[in-house]
């Protein structure tokens, strides 16, 4: 059933546009910005010239009768998460509180979508407050506690609460909550909802941010907002404080949480062009160098009929770039009829992989540049995809190493492979610290490792991670997996191509401390027996000024053998810690 909803202020733009049924929204062009199996975020702008508006478009590709059923029983009826969370922009803007204006919402042919007006001049909650001074954090961290009061004692928990979802006005820093589908109106909202909310966007803003003393401050000014709105069983602050935390340790438990913890918005953006619906995802810089004409490579209808499991991996020339492509077919008759019938939707490998190589950009890890990607489902059972990787300017370590000094470098080049190692360093810390491991190390360090070196020209040669298909994420540090991970660095690298100094160099800066601790040496052993790192030793056999059995530690728990088997706490994936020492990387969360 058709229908369509539009703002009578923006009646006259839209009929302008010709912007009149679902469909027309629908197909508008966009630049995807965010995207999940059912729905994306696109960027489009409506009109030209200066009286342009920039909105958001969020599609739903297919309305589930489980999202119709929620928003039956929050009281919304039984309607689609954009209208429902139209209403709730409605309901906030009565109420006065900062949100996105809505421009038009509608359903047509098994999807949906919402249009918003984007906020030009805001902020993101961790980019403002990267911005901003100590005085200036202290005095928004009570506005910001007596905005989310406002918003709870009117009414609406809001569920998904993160520091992505808070845009700050810099001009008077007042906040505006966005992603208000899951939202929903209760005439009171009981204390337990409160906590969740207030502990969501605990975890997800950085303690670099934001201090405990902040934080503290932001909580005193959202209870005494509640006790001026006579908000009935108000509690102590330090009471809501432990619950806070309660909620907010068992939030940084999974792996999204952490990554919205670490990641800055300006660390990297998704941007993507759907050419064929989810069949042909394009960057915008690959579309403009392909002038518009894509090759046929890209298209699934050109892969061979049979047979009905499939995997294609090859080189393509694209223009002045070289490309790696990989093609594939899988097909799960019993898999696909159940996912079928409980209406789920499956991701294809190709699909996946470009996901996590947002991710990864966004966390500051550089991957192969991705070109294209796309999938469609044949039939319930079948599913064809893709991804296209740029390979122009890619060299193995070990063709990098060999042109520059080989095995005795001097001068520069010896420089540039001090700073690579570094950087491969912080690479594999920061991928340990997001919970992703290597997946099978032995087979990638019996190939090329994991690691590659991009040099283009005009710029320094820079350390890749270009083993993307061989990670697993983990819901939990592994301490196992992380030392294993390193011994597949160790056979790739260190003991075919680098020395002792710089596999030191690499360790040292890993674990984030400047002088080799006894905790390190330690872990230097159990990675590679014999590996003479330094010291005398003493008449009870061990190294001056070490003491016997390891001291690194995931988290709380100590580190023993190579095969130990004690659960793996939530934390840094490796630190190094003695009796009197404690290194940098090692602060538990």
């Amino acid at each position: 059933m058709a229908s369509v909803e539009i703002n009578p202020h923006y009646r006259t733009l839209l009929e302008d546009l010709d912007l009149r049924t679902a469909e027309d929204f629908l197909a508008l062009p966009a630049v995807i910005q965010c995207g999940h199996p059912d729905r994306n975020v696109g960027l489009v702008t409506l009109g030209s010239g200066d009286s342009a508006v920039p909105a958001f478009l969020k599609r739903e590709h297919r309305i589930r009768w489980k999202d119709r059923l929620q928003s039956a029983l929050a009281g919304f009826g039984p309607v689609t998460k954009s209208e429902r969370e139209r209403l709730t922009i409605q309901a906030l803007s009565r109420a006065g509180i900062g949100c996105a204006d809505w421009i038009a919402a509608g359903e047509d042919r098994g999807g949906a979508f919402l249009l918003l007006r984007a906020l030009a001049s805001a902020r993101d909650l961790r980019v403002f407050l990267s911005e901003q001074g100590a005085r200036s954090r202290h005095r928004f961290a009570q506005k910001l506690g007596a905005a989310i009061a406002r918003l709870h004692n009117a009414g609406f928990a809001h569920r998904d609460l993160y520091s992505k979802h808070v845009l700050i006005d810099p001009n008077n820093g007042t906040p505006c909550f966005l992603d208000l589908q899951r939202s929903s109106q209760r005439r009171l909202v009981n204390w337990k909802k409160r906590w969740r909310d207030l502990a969501a966007l605990d975890a997800t803003v950085a303690d670099e941010l934001l201090s405990k003393g902040d934080r503290l401050t932001c909580l005193r000014a959202y209870l005494r907002q509640c006790r001026l709105q006579r908000v009935a069983g108000t509690i102590h602050v330090m009471h809501s404080a432990c619950r806070i935390f309660l909620n907010t340790t068992r939030l940084l438990r999974q792996r999204r949480i952490q990554e919205s913890r670490r990641v800055l918005p300006s660390a990297g953006n998704q941007a993507l062009l759907w050419l064929d619906g989810e069949a042909l995802c394009i960057t915008p810089e690959f579309h403009a160098q392909l002038g518009g004409e894509l090759p046929g490579c890209l298209q699934l209808a050109s892969l061979p009929a049979w047979p009905r499991n499939l995997e294609l991996c090859n080189q393509v020339w694209l223009g002045p770039a070289e490309g790696f492509l990989v093609r594939r077919r899988r097909t799960r008759i019993l898999e696909g009829l159940w996912n079928w019938m409980l209406g789920r939707r499956r991701a294809s490998p190709e699909l996946r992989q470009a996901g996590l190589m947002f991710r990864l950009g966004r966390a500051g890890i550089a991957t192969p540049r991705l070109l294209a990607f796309g999938q469609r489902q044949v039939v319930p059972w079948r599913t064809e995809s893709f991804l296209l990787s740029e390979s122009s300017g890619l060299t193995t370590v070990a063709c990098w190493l060999a042109g520059a000094g080989g095995s005795a470098p001097r001068g520069d080049n010896l420089l540039r492979r001090r700073r690579l190692v570094r950087d491969a360093a912080v690479l594999f810390r920061r991928l340990h610290d997001l919970l992703y491991y290597l997946n099978q190390a032995p087979k990638v360090a019996a190939s090329n490792g994991p690691l590659m070196i991009r040099q283009s020209a005009g710029e320094a040669p820079a350390v890749i991670l270009g083993a993307v298909q061989d990670l697993a994420g983990r819901r939990r540090a592994n301490r196992q997996l992380a030392r294993r991970d390193l011994r597949c660095l160790y056979e790739a690298y260190v003991r075919p191509l680098l020395g002792r100094t710089d596999a030191l160099r690499f360790l040292l800066t890993y674990l984030g401390i400047k002088a080799l601790t006894p905790a390190a040496r330690h872990l230097a052993r159990s990675l590679v027996p014999a590996s003479g790192m330094g010291g005398r030793r003493s008449r009870k056999g061990h190294r001056a000024g070490e003491t016997q059995g390891p001291h690194l530690k995931v988290g709380n728990v100590p580190l023993e053998a190579q095969n130990s088997e004690q659960p793996v706490q939530t934390g840094p994936c490796v630190s190094a810690s003695s009796d009197k020492t404690r290194s940098e990387g090692g602060v538990q969360r």
